[in-house]
């Protein structure tokens, strides 16, 4: 069963939709009343034309001195002439056909179903042969005569049909045509409204690219509180981190001195006792160190808006370390280090690296070699020394807490485990690595920023 919950559409799709829709549904409206008008006028002008034919009907006709009715002329439409053509006329009298046109073919057509109602205006009926027709009906009194003559004009409902099915299209292609017009405005107008949360966007991606601290406050005032409340939680984001720090750095201030009292009176207890008191002294330490870097580091790791020149941090190492060893003929080359950039805070590369670099200065005859590079969203950084070097089968075991491979070296063996463990808070990793000087070879991965 899944229980994955939906993932809500976008803003813009939302607006475009709805927008969509409503466009539609109201052209959709405008339409069909459009074409109901217009059929409501084509039916006005064919019955007023069924009017002008009757009246020309009845400005042919009058009466004989018996009250008979003749016509001086007929209408000349040759539409009346062709056989059930549905254009038809007949007079009638006391239900007797008077006269008729040709196209009626004698049908008697007041007998159709629904013809009393065509003397009170036009009424659709069904003619001879099943055509739908349109009718007028009406009597006329004329001299000399006792009863009214019954004129009957009709016409093919299909002339009105087909003019406003020839309306109905044109007005579905010039609507079809606005409401595309109209739903390319609607997405012209939905990304210009939305601009501003694409440029907040933006300005996100520069804050987590460092390259910014915090969110502009040039905003539109719907947006501002947004920007307002993002800023105040980058601060808060910012202290809370620095607070963190802090307290582990006064953590470990607080417990160096104390340790360095415990250390020198362990070492005026002789025999197992003295041994066994100084290598948990020694094991304690070397957790609390371990420990706090590790604190310290993941503290920092989602900083936003870290990014930490590699060639910096470098740089500044190889100064401090020229000193250190400065009775030493180290060499310490940076290569490639230029125009890298570390996703992450300049205390924790500064900390991986001087350990690397640390460690190198202590093994190498005369070469320290820092090179870097940047693959995709990766920083590659190895540090090679041209020292006895380190056998792979070693490698995990030098990255235990504590472990000394030489305990004539100084050192606390704390160095390679705190940058395994660094690096991997950072989604990266430290390897060991084949080089070209001969000596030990460390492979540093971590997140890079451009």
């Amino acid at each position: 069963m899944n229980n994955r919950t939906p993932h809500p559409k976008a803003i813009s799709t939302r607006l475009a939709l709805s927008s969509t829709l409503w466009i539609a549904a109201s052209l959709l409206v405008t339409g069909l009343l459009l074409v109901w008008l217009f059929s409501r006028h084509v039916e006005q002008q064919f019955d007023s034309s069924l009017h002008d034919h009757l009246e020309e009907l009845v400005a042919a006709g009058e009466t004989t001195e018996f009250g008979e009715l003749e016509l001086s002329w007929t209408p000349a439409d040759p539409r009346f002439n062709r056989p059930l053509s549905g254009w038809y006329w007949q007079i009638t009298q006391n239900g007797l056909i008077v006269a008729s046109s040709p196209s009626t073919l004698d049908n008697h057509l007041l007998l159709l179903p629904g013809v009393e109602e065509a003397r009170h205006g036009g009424k659709t009926l069904t003619g001879p042969d099943g055509q739908v027709i349109r009718a007028i009906v009406q009597n006329i009194y004329f001299p000399d005569s006792d009863t009214p003559f019954t004129f009957f004009i009709a016409g093919p409902q299909k002339s009105i049909n087909r003019d406003t099915a020839r309306f109905a299209g044109q007005v579905a292609l010039t609507l079809a045509v606005l409401g595309i017009a109209f739903v390319g405005l609607i997405f012209l107008q939905i990304g210009f409204g939305l601009k501003p949360l694409r440029r907040l966007q933006e300005s996100l991606i520069d804050i987590r690219n460092g390259t910014a601290r915090t969110l502009p406050d040039n905003f539109p005032k719907e947006v501002r509180p947004v920007v307002t409340e993002l800023n105040a939680l980058l601060d808060y984001n910012s202290s809370l981190v620095e607070r963190a720090r802090t307290q582990a750095a006064n953590l470990a201030h607080a417990l160096k001195n104390p340790m360095t009292v415990l250390k020198h009176e362990a070492r005026q207890i002789e025999g197992d006792h003295g041994d066994a008191l100084r290598q948990q002294l020694d094991s304690v330490i070397a957790s609390i160190d371990h420990h706090l870097a590790r604190g310290r580091a993941a503290g920092a790791r989602n900083l936003l808006g870290a990014r930490t020149s590699v060639a910096e941090v470098a740089g500044d190492l190889k100064f401090l370390l020229e000193r250190i060893y400065a009775n030493r003929p180290i060499n310490i080359r940076l290569e490639n280090l230029d125009g890298l950039y570390f996703r992450g805070d300049p205390q924790d590369l500064e900390e991986m690296l001087g350990n690397l670099m640390d460690n190198g200065c202590k093994w190498a005859s005369s070469i320290l070699c820092i090179r870097g590079e940047k693959k995709g969203d990766r920083l590659i950084l190895r540090v090679e020394d041209d020292g006895p070097g380190l056998a792979a089968e070693k490698w995990l075991e030098a990255l235990k807490p504590g472990m000394r491979m030489d305990e004539t070296i100084p050192g606390s063996g704390l160095g390679l485990a705190i940058v395994g463990d660094i690096a991997e808070l950072y989604g990266g990793a430290l390897d060991y690595d084949t080089g070209t000087l001969g000596g030990f070879c460390g492979r540093l991965e971590l997140p890079a920023i451009g």
